[in-house]
């Protein structure tokens, strides 16, 4: 889900468990500006994320990979 410039959220069709997973991203725009993911909630129906330039501003990225491991 696109909740705004740079903020994103994975919704799971089938609810985790419970909220202990760990989740990696990573983002970019096809050229230099390689994007960081953070995480801003981790519930088990959602994880929600920032997406940051190199200057910590929130943006959108051309692409975006995220991994979940529970």
């Amino acid at each position: 889900t696109d909740n705004g410039t740079g903020d994103y959220s994975v919704n799971f069709t089938t609810a985790m468990s419970d909220a202990n997973y760990s989740a990696i991203g990573s983002g970019g725009d096809g050229g230099n500006g390689v994007r960081s993911i953070g995480a801003t909630t981790y519930t088990t129906s959602l994880f929600r994320f920032p997406v940051r330039n190199p200057d910590n501003g929130l943006a959108d990225p051309v692409f975006t990979n995220v991994t979940i491991f529970s």
